[in-house]
């Protein structure tokens, strides 16, 4: 079974971070050597393939439950190599019959076409999503494609296409500072409640009705925070070209570092202490996530909360995010 973080409430919430981040290293570790016992790439295909782990894996926050979702970045590698790596993948046990995440296919990024843009998700314009390769962790493959990848999708934040990629992404943004502050999102026609500040409770569970997997502070605070980072790096690499490859590559993959590496590189005009404190509501959202749906693994959906404390959190927060590189 994979290695699952066991939250103590008296716990200090960096060191939370620093056992969740542990554990998730663990599990990737495993899937690595999984995958490479089922996907033989070759010394050639190890040059021009390079298959990663995106989402809460890439970020190393994965709590449970979720499958390890693959994307293939590659430099024109043959359909034909391509085809095999997927076939491959899909044979693929992590943990007795636990399989990848392959249900919508494989994502597959191309360097070595001038007409990829690396910001969208399969390609799509309507889905711009940049996390999807800068939240990864490498898994198999050349560790050199990934740093091009992040470099390429830096070039588009530059010039003319910046504003295709800009104004969606601060549409999401305002979508998820809203369900932050009111703990709703709408959801095709339906008003769902991710957490009730009157009730004090927030919820985990599939809705049925409108078909939203409700996820509590998931999609608000954490979603707004992870949003709001990738927004302010864009807009900061836009502003500063020169520095965009060397920035982007070297970008961590998780938030708390990202974080940390924006007050080291002092990306952000407010000091220190003001990233320091985004980093620690991020963390308290965070375990409070993880807490809720090990709730729901044991039949409990909804897990009471401090309104006021969550309240002030957030408000917190979003004075951070409105303001300076962050300001949409």
């Amino acid at each position: 079974m994979p290695v699952s973080y066991q939250p103590l409430k008296s716990r200090p919430l960096r060191t939370y971070w620093k056992s969740l981040e542990r554990c998730n290293e663990i599990n990737l570790a495993h899937a690595s050597k999984k995958i490479q016992e089922c996907v033989d790439l070759g010394e050639c295909g190890r040059r021009k393939i390079a298959i990663v782990a995106t989402g809460s894996d890439g970020r190393k926050e994965k709590g449970s439950g979720s499958l390890v979702e693959p994307v293939i970045i590659h430099d024109s590698a043959p359909d034909k190599a391509l085809r095999y790596v997927e076939e491959s993948l899909r044979c693929v046990r992590l943990w007795e019959q636990t399989p990848l995440s392959l249900a919508a296919g494989v994502e597959c990024k191309d360097l070595g076409n001038a007409k990829t843009v690396f910001s969208f998700a399969y390609g799509r314009k309507g889905l711009v999503f940049p996390q999807r390769l800068l939240d990864t962790q490498l898994l198999y493959g050349s560790v050199e494609l990934l740093r091009k990848a992040k470099a390429r999708m830096a070039s588009e934040w530059l010039g003319q296409r910046w504003k295709t990629i800009r104004d969606p992404l601060a549409d999401i943004k305002r979508h998820y500072r809203k369900s932050a502050l009111s703990g709703q999102q709408h959801w095709k026609g339906h008003c769902v409640v991710n957490y009730d500040f009157a009730c004090a409770q927030t919820y985990y569970f599939d809705d049925p009705a409108s078909g939203a997997m409700v996820r509590g502070f998931k999609n608000g605070p954490l979603r707004y925070v992870q949003v709001g980072l990738v927004l302010g790096l864009a807009r900061w690499v836009s502003c500063h070209p020169a520095h965009a490859e060397k920035i982007a590559s070297e970008w961590p993959s998780s938030t708390f570092e990202r974080l940390e590496f924006m007050a080291d590189a002092k990306m952000n005009k407010p000091p220190r202490t003001v990233l320091d404190e985004l980093a620690e509501h991020y963390l308290y959202f965070l375990k409070r996530y993880h807490d809720g749906a090990r709730a729901a693994s044991q039949g409990h959906p909804a897990l009471p909360f401090d309104a006021g404390e969550v309240r002030d959190r957030i408000r917190s927060l979003d004075r951070v995010l409105q303001e300076g590189m962050f300001k949409s």
